[in-house]
């Protein structure tokens, strides 16, 4: 049976839900108040790592692998290059910390994966030092997404397939959607608004919205995606990738920044998130300890306590949705995401408990118990 389906908010969870229902037959309206690539949405950066690491839960590591697989189909699809396979390395610094129960899991599920020494670091990277790590877990197959072409690819293929696109804000009146003072009649709304969901919805749940910095250093060639891996380091919460997209080498923090109101608040730069970054690239990867700042981005994170998503009913609303709190880890997921929310449209399958938003068990699914202490 054919739904009118409205979702809201044209991010990476939103497009991709929005494209795989209207591949599915039903009529589909999708929302959004800004315009494609605007600072002040979530899903604008330029890339995005791709990795399938998750510690040891199975659920994200097999939906990452998934969605790895998914993006090839749409790179076949729409014949544009979505993901450049460089690979991932994960500085390791506990032996049985994060990495290692990451390294179990994706042998378990027969993902590709390496676990190296320290001095192997020297061969992945033109300038590296590891004296400080226990090993590097390595991704052969993870890489980078060319993220904001990837929203812009989907958007379009939405639109090309009969989906119907309207820029404006929505509101919640009574149940009843409403955009720029025109109703809306939807058999399904699916809320993907990201730091706006805690603004339009008074939750059960901690939500946190913060800002994320993002360091792009002048970097030689050798420096590029196509020469060098992605990379996390996870105890000290640093994650970046090789020159991409007309940008060189790129470092960003994961450590919460501050909190703030995206209606209210001008997200500002933060002088510590750079000197922190500045620290890290010279203790890291020496040879570019002198590269100047070429620029330096804002971003945000919607996050809940124990980094999980939310993809839950809203309470007391019925036939609508809540998709978002992507916590810093969500974009890779996309296209599977879309799939499991559709197929929770459909009633082909239960909701994990871990998404919901009232009796949610405590399951961290980021690393944010791991320098909960770190926040700006």
């Amino acid at each position: 049976m054919s739904l009118k389906i409205t979702v809201i908010g044209a991010g990476i969870f939103g497009v991709s839900t929005a494209l795989e229902l209207t591949d599915r037959g039903h009529k589909v309206t999708l929302v959004e108040q800004f315009a494609q690539g605007d600072s002040r949405t979530t899903s604008n950066g330029l890339t995005r790592n791709i990795r399938f690491s998750h510690a040891g839960d199975e659920w994200y590591t097999r939906s990452a692998w998934k969605a790895r697989s998914y993006w090839k189909e749409l790179e076949n699809r729409f014949s544009t290059e979505l993901m450049i396979e460089c690979g991932v390395a994960w500085f390791s610094h506990e032996e049985n910390g994060w990495g290692s129960l990451s390294h179990k899991t994706l042998e378990s599920e027969g993902i590709p994966v390496e676990k190296l020494d320290p001095s192997d670091g020297t061969r992945l990277y033109p300038s590296f030092s590891g004296d400080d790590l226990s090993f590097i877990l390595f991704e052969p197959k993870g890489g980078v997404l060319r993220a904001r072409k990837s929203v812009k690819v989907l958007s379009s293929a939405f639109s090309k397939m009969g989906g119907k696109l309207i820029k404006g804000r929505a509101e919640n009146i009574g149940g009843r959607i409403s955009v720029n003072g025109n109703q809306i009649e939807s058999d399904i709304v699916v809320w993907s608004c990201g730091p706006w969901i805690p603004l339009l919805f008074d939750l059960d749940i901690d939500i946190q919205v913060t800002t994320q910095e993002v360091i792009f250093f002048e970097s030689p060639p050798e420096w590029n995606t196509s020469n060098i891996p992605a990379y996390t380091d996870i105890e000290e919460a640093f994650y970046g990738c090789g020159g991409c997209e007309d940008r060189p080498f790129k470092l960003a923090s994961d450590v919460r920044g501050k909190q703030f109101n995206p209606d209210k608040e001008e997200r500002k730069l933060s002088n510590q998130q750079l000197k922190m970054c500045q620290d890290y690239l010279s203790k890291r990867f020496p040879s570019l300890s002198e590269s100047i700042v070429i620029e330096r981005r804002l971003c945000q994170y919607t996050s809940t306590s124990d980094s999980n998503w939310i993809v839950a009913p809203v309470p007391g609303l019925k036939n609508q949705w809540i998709v978002g709190a992507g916590s810093g880890h969500g974009f890779k997921h996309g296209p599977a995401l879309g799939k499991y929310v559709s197929d929770l449209i459909e009633d082909k399958i239960r909701p994990e408990q871990k998404f919901a938003i009232n009796d949610r068990p405590y399951n961290s699914g980021g690393w944010l118990h791991l320098y909960n202490k770190k926040h700006l």
